[in-house]
């Protein structure tokens, strides 16, 4: 028989109940197998909280264990290798199987942005100025920069003249520098031009014409660094979107570019129209005079 004594100082609505047997059990009981006062007394008491302490709910602890039980667990596991198997090529009869002529040099597509901080009027843009705007890094400060770009090629220009133009011209063009087979190009020019009033413009799109050196892939090889490639003419305000394609040095190497300021290491995309003039601007990227 077992008898239930609570502590007199936790009430047994908080659960807290001991134990004792007073009874031994003989081995030939209906109830053989069960713990004898014996074992529990060599079992010691649970142990209680302090009596001013709030009733602990049952299975209170054991969220907090087994959420540290994953986390080792997930801290123990390694990642896990899966062995690819390669898809063998399919070869004809006695066809070699050997890797193709492969282009090293990386090249770059991309669109850049500028606008102009004063009206311009035929101002040169030379092939050190474009690949200046195409990105360089400082390598001596605040005196030198050098591009990444060893050979360039022009896509398109794109030019948007700002509304109620005041001051300067109010069209924009675009002169196209010539290579020797000078005689074979014809007079060519495109303008836009806007009527009084006004004050949403569309844009004009400037291709370089055959035969024109815009129209060839440009480098140091076949170009001097103060070639001029193409002149612009605009009013102030207008945006200039020019898409180039480029190649990082391989054969070619980048050209020094001399600024005024600049820390060493930092990365600069610099005016269409070189640091020194400054006058094109680059639009979202950091840039220096």
């Amino acid at each position: 028989m077992l008898s239930h004594l609570a502590s007199p100082s936790f009430p047994r609505s908080h659960g807290y109940v001991m134990v004792e047997s007073k009874s031994h059990v003989s081995s030939s009981s209906p109830v053989a197998g069960l713990s004898t006062g014996r074992e529990l007394k060599d079992t010691p008491p649970p142990r209680l909280p302090p009596h001013d302490s709030p009733p602990v709910p049952p299975g209170a602890g054991i969220e907090h264990e087994f959420a540290a039980g994953e986390e080792k667990k997930l801290k123990s596991s390694s990642t896990i290798m899966v062995r690819a198997q390669g898809k063998p090529a399919v070869l004809s009869k006695g066809q070699m199987d050997i890797p193709p002529a492969l282009e090293t040099t990386p090249k770059v597509h991309h669109r850049y942005r500028f606008r102009s901080t004063t009206a311009l009027a035929g101002q040169s843009i030379t092939f050190a100025n474009l690949v200046g705007a195409l990105g360089s890094i400082c390598t001596v400060a605040a005196t030198k920069v050098r591009t990444w770009a060893s050979s360039i090629k022009i896509d398109w220009v794109k030019i948007w003249l700002p509304g109620n133009v005041t001051g300067g011209p109010d069209y924009c063009f675009i002169d196209w520098a010539a290579s020797g087979n000078i005689n074979f190009v014809p007079d060519y020019s495109k303008i836009m031009t806007l009527p009084d009033g006004v004050s949403v413009t569309g844009h004009l799109t400037f291709a370089p014409p055959k035969e024109s050196l815009a129209s060839m892939w440009l480098n140091t090889a076949n170009l001097s660094a103060s070639g001029a490639v193409l002149g612009i003419t605009c009013p102030v305000g207008s945006i200039i979107d020019i898409s180039m394609m480029y190649t990082l040095g391989n054969v070619s190497g980048g050209l020094d570019v001399t600024i005024a300021s600049g820390s060493v290491g930092t990365i600069y995309y610099l005016a269409l129209d070189g640091p020194s003039s400054n006058k094109l601007v680059p639009l979202g990227l950091p840039t220096t005079s």
